[in-house]
């Protein structure tokens, strides 16, 4: 179970800190009027995902060895799906604040140790009390790896507020992320 939770943590840690750098990191590019400079981020993301795709074969992997797979692991790839779509919004959002607020990198580090320690990653739902779940639904990794721990470890799908909650947030932050690097792109060669 801590696997479960683990890897897309892992993944989705790497995914923040690199996007966070893209931008700042690659400042040839962001003067490169020929670049789409939209892809680093987004780049960055996806990259990361390579710690999830080896994780999610090894847990498949493991499940059939002990005979606990079940019809729905497969749904996994959905969730995989909107937890990139989250990912690059978020990365979006990080590297254009990043290029303006040049500390943001430095904070991240410690963000990052925050939401592993309030991600159930160690521990399920049901050790937490009911005064805390609230506050736990407001870390947006909490769905995810419910979500696959839900799928992987219980064989079962997550429950609707669990679900529908992950897909608002993919595609909001997705929007909004979209929508603030396009905003400040303009002002990225001034500041790289």
């Amino acid at each position: 179970m801590i696997f479960c939770g683990l890897i897309p943590f892992l993944a989705s840690a790497d995914a923040i800190s690199t996007s966070t750098v893209s931008v700042t990191g690659n400042s040839s590019l962001v003067k490169n009027t020929m670049y789409p400079i939209d892809l680093v981020p987004a780049k960055a993301s996806l990259v990361s995902q390579n710690v999830l795709a080896v994780g999610l074969a090894m847990i498949m992997v493991a499940l059939v060895f002990f005979g606990r797979i079940t019809i729905f692991f497969p749904v996994v790839l959905i969730v995989w799906a909107f937890q990139i779509i989250f990912l690059i919004g978020l990365g979006w959002i990080l590297a254009a604040a990043n290029v303006i607020f040049r500390d943001l990198q430095q904070v991240i580090g410690l963000v990052v140790l925050i939401l592993m320690m309030v991600s159930p990653i160690a521990y399920t739902v049901d050790m937490i009390p009911a005064s805390m779940q609230t506050i736990l639904g407001l870390n947006p990794l909490y769905y995810f790896i419910i979500s696959y721990q839900e799928l992987a470890f219980f064989g079962r799908i997550p429950p609707t507020e669990v679900y529908l909650p992950m897909i608002v947030i993919s595609v909001l932050t997705f929007a909004v992320g979209a929508w603030f690097f396009g905003r400040l792109k303009p002002a990225f060669s001034d500041h790289v």
